[in-house]
């Protein structure tokens, strides 16, 4: 490890392990990554005036921290590099040229890319490489670690499956969708972290 000051520490997460709607099978597949270098701990979440519980020192995944607060880019690296190893993924930069391109298609969901054939056309054109169109799913976790590790170039809606943006490729270029009057910047910071160019679209329509 880069940060050996991490062993012989503890990951808290303030869930219910058995409980489907506390936690999903993603974060069972993240705490898996460090369950054997750190003592993975669940905590109850503290309910309403009860005391809170208190840390001397913690390295915070909040949402109230837009989700993903990374201290530096060392700590990602850190991070980014136990996902990878855990999945057998080479840790690389992205190419430039690009080389590996894909959009994120949600057909049944409101946040999806309506034109996403003119859009794939278009990138290819452009582009000159062929692009993947993804429909996310129930994939196992490192499937999904592996799709966005291995990508020079995403186009997606802005939603959960992007937690994956962990792991880019530094110097990848990530190009995010909102639709029409809705904005959140929940991903700013881990994506400044890891060095990671992010770009955001907005859409026309609700």
């Amino acid at each position: 490890s880069r940060l050996p000051q991490f062993h012989n520490s503890s990951l808290y997460w303030f869930a219910d392990p058995h409980d489907p709607l506390m936690i999903s099978n993603w974060s069972l597949g993240l705490l898996d990554v460090f369950s054997d270098h750190l003592h993975v701990k669940f905590l109850s979440p503290v309910a309403r005036h009860k005391p809170p519980i208190c840390f001397q020192e913690v390295v915070l995944l909040t949402v109230m921290m837009n989700v993903g607060y990374m201290p530096n880019s060392q700590t990602h690296d850190w991070f980014r590099n136990r996902i990878l190893d855990h999945c057998n993924i080479p840790a690389v930069n992205a190419h430039r040229p690009a080389q590996d391109v894909a959009i994120v298609h949600r057909p049944i969901s409101s946040r999806n890319i309506w034109n996403d054939d003119v859009v794939e056309s278009m990138m290819e054109e452009k582009l000159g490489v062929g692009v993947k169109m993804v429909v996310p799913g129930p994939w196992a976790f490192c499937d999904q670690v592996k799709l966005v590790a291995e990508l020079d170039i995403l186009l997606t809606p802005h939603g959960s499956q992007n937690a994956n943006l962990l792991v880019a490729r530094p110097g990848m270029a990530v190009i995010e969708v909102f639709h029409l009057l809705y904005y959140i910047d929940w991903y700013e910071h881990y994506l400044h972290a890891g060095r990671v160019n992010h770009y955001e679209l907005f859409g026309t329509w609700p």
